[in-house]
């Protein structure tokens, strides 16, 4: 797992955003990666950076889903 940060310019206004290697899907074996954007600060993009990765070693990561609780239950 990587992490890639830079420094962009966003239409709300913020400069930072990331992207982390989420590793390999467990079905198909693509390549997954998480972006995301709208931070002020290049010490609070790596802070929730930190936080991510944090949940992917330990296995709290849930990949967001569009599917309806409804179909869900």
């Amino acid at each position: 797992m990587w992490w890639q940060g830079k420094k962009e310019k966003c239409t709300c206004g913020a400069k930072y955003a990331f992207t982390v290697d989420l590793g390999p899907e467990p079905v198909s074996g693509e390549r997954r990666q998480k972006q995301r954007s709208g931070f002020q600060t290049q010490e609070e993009a790596h802070d929730v950076t930190n936080e991510l990765l944090y949940e992917v070693r330990h296995g709290a990561y849930i990949e967001e889903s569009k599917m309806l609780f409804k179909d869900f239950m």
